[in-house]
């Protein structure tokens, strides 16, 4: 068939045989903080490394983008410091094993633009491109910026020099390239995706989602699913019943395979964990809390983590990525540091993080009876009722090792 042509596939699929994985994030677990330079905007973990980077507003038209190892949050080794001109970041991509940063971000002049550098030596490749959006492939050789002016544009990360240009039908708000390059897409208002064959330049699907926002996409680590997510609070403020809708669809025709509302304050970013059936959405509660959720596409079932107590605040999260190799999430924060978290305990009954299961936990169950997005929905169905309290009393006790 065609579409294996433009999308390396695996050989074998991953499958779970659970859900485990999506049931780590129940609970997070605080790994590392870490406070350097103004306050950390964008952030964007390595797809193939162990590394975040971030781009930090110091003022007076700067901002300075920083390597972080994933394990201690510490400075990385043998990466510099890179400046670029700017009033904000608008975005940001890194590969670590390039050691190439993509920095999207607002011009003095009001336009947005990508900066691409070495990092080694902090110094930009080729010339600043038109738009704010980016993305690499997995093995940072390809770039895809999109902008203003509606283009997509395919970028050799070595030379900087455009290899593609793809138009895209509408007012484009996000792009995403595949692990291999083979395939990029956009999104943009009311509901427009598209992709792309790489090679042949021929569209691969359209698809239209009426209403809502398309602000953020991503394509699944095997090139089989493309998530995206609807309507961002830190976009437009307003609430319209398509707000914090995800929705999955297959790369190869544009079927949509799942479509849900995780978050109603809106989706923020959504990232791929490491299979092909798990994605992660960094949205808004209806007052702005931060709540973040993993999303089991076959089983539609969704885990919404405890948000930590350092994120509880309105509006304190600018941004989050993934590592899928070390399974640690980052967030970058209006405070003025950068947070890491990894996967706590499984026990989906534990809402009040003691191990134990009892009547503190029933208390926090029965407060949130009817209520969506709430870490107190057992079975992931979107909803806490009876379903869920019969699951808590069934766990009753110390939380299984």
């Amino acid at each position: 068939m065609r579409y294996a042509s433009f999308c390396s596939l695996f050989t074998a699929l991953v499958v779970s045989s659970g859900l485990a994985d999506v049931e780590e994030f129940h609970s997070p677990s605080a790994k590392w903080s870490y406070d350097f330079l103004g306050t950390p905007k964008n952030i964007s973990a390595s797809i193939n490394g162990t590394t975040f980077a971030t781009c930090w507003d110091v003022g007076n038209g700067s901002l300075i983008a920083s390597v972080h190892d994933s394990s201690t949050g510490e400075l990385a080794e043998g990466l510099s410091l890179a400046t670029v001109p700017a009033l904000e970041s608008i975005d940001l991509a890194w590969s670590e094993q390039a050691g190439r940063l993509a920095v999207g971000y607002m011009s003095s002049e009001g336009f947005a633009r990508t900066r691409l550098v070495d990092i080694v030596t902090s110094l930009p490749i080729g010339f600043d491109h038109p738009g704010g959006r980016v993305a690499f492939d997995e093995s940072g050789s390809l770039l895809v910026v999109g902008g203003a002016d509606s283009y997509v544009r395919l970028i050799d990360a070595k030379t900087g020099q455009v290899i593609r240009a793809f138009l895209f039908d509408g007012e484009l708000l996000d792009v995403a390239i595949d692990s291999t390059g083979g395939v990029v897409g956009a999104s943009g208002k009311n509901g427009l995706v598209e992709l792309w064959d790489t090679a042949t330049m021929l569209t691969i699907f359209t698809t239209d989602e009426g209403g809502a926002d398309i602000t953020t996409i991503s394509i699944s680590p095997g090139c089989t699913y493309v998530g995206g997510g609807a309507d961002s609070l830190l976009g437009s403020g307003d609430f319209t019943g398509e707000n914090g809708m995800a929705f999955v669809w297959q790369v190869s025709d544009g079927t949509l395979v799942g479509e849900r509302q995780l978050a109603p304050g809106g989706i923020d970013r959504v990232a791929w964990m490491d299979s092909e059936i798990e994605l992660l959405v960094l949205g808004r509660d209806s007052e702005m809390i931060p709540l973040i959720s993993a999303w089991n596409i076959p089983a539609d079932r969704t885990v919404v983590a405890n948000t930590p107590d350092e994120l509880r605040e309105p509006g304190v999260v600018s941004d989050f990525d993934y590592d899928q190799h070390s399974n640690v999430w980052a967030v970058s924060t209006s405070t003025g540091g950068l947070m890491a978290f990894e996967a706590g305990s499984s026990c989906l009954s534990d809402l009040t993080g003691n191990n134990q299961i009892n009547g503190q936990d029933l208390a926090v169950l029965l407060a949130e009876w009817g209520n969506e997005f709430t870490s107190a929905d057992q079975n992931g169905d979107g909803q806490v009722n009876g379903a869920d309290l019969s699951i808590l009393l069934g766990n009753w006790g110390s939380c299984a090792e």
